[in-house]
């Protein structure tokens, strides 16, 4: 399966092109233009470079959120017009379970049952958040995306902390300990996650 995959809920943007969960390119978008001007080009550009006509995708999946409004927007409409011009199916995927993935992926972690915890700065002292943990191929959702209240949470984690964190948090989580990670949203994880869900919907 040829995957196209859109990633724009964060300020560091990037488009992917898997073959099944095979990453065979990532380009980020350049930060210096807005999402609505680099990203076209950055997947015609893909394109080209793995060789691919637009008719040749059979998949496009992109980050439906939560993240940047604008981003998101541009993204979403940018694959369902994709999907409609070209027949492709296309699937959108929570950003913060992809940043789950990019956690249970790294091999400093990979063999890692405990709880993760993802995180999203979603301004005006709140976080976007969610609770995953691993268990043998199966990516398991403890807690569900959520709105939380900053000092709320922390106060919570100070108490008992017995999770990793991953997110995009700009610099808003106190301190970074032994164990967690800080990392932008990745295009291709999204496609892998896209490709292991068209294959097993119970799995990953």
């Amino acid at each position: 399966m040829k995957i196209l995959a859109i990633e724009t809920s964060q300020r560091h943007g990037s488009v992917a092109a898997c073959q099944g969960d095979v990453l065979l390119e990532e380009h980020w978008l350049d930060t210096r233009l807005r999402t609505s001007r680099s990203l076209a080009p950055a997947i015609a550009q893909l394109l080209v470079d793995v060789g691919w006509r637009a008719f040749d995708v059979d998949l496009v999946a992109v980050t439906q959120g939560p993240g940047s409004f604008t981003g998101l927007r541009i993204g979403v409409t940018t694959a369902k017009t994709f999907g409609y011009a070209s027949g492709a199916a296309v699937v959108g995927l929570n950003t913060l379970e992809i940043l789950a993935v990019q956690l249970l992926m790294d091999p400093a972690t990979t063999d890692s049952t405990g709880p993760t915890d993802v995180v999203l700065d979603a301004q005006r002292n709140q976080f976007f958040t969610a609770r995953y943990r691993r268990q043998g191929n199966q990516l398991v959702r403890e807690l569900p995306t959520r709105i939380v209240d900053r000092e709320e949470w922390l106060a919570v984690r100070k108490e008992k902390d017995d999770s990793l964190v991953d997110g995009i948090t700009a610099g808003v989580l106190p301190g970074r300990q032994a164990g967690q990670l800080e990392r932008p949203i990745a295009a291709a994880t999204l496609g892998r996650l896209a490709a292991w869900r068209q294959a097993d919907p119970d799995g990953w």
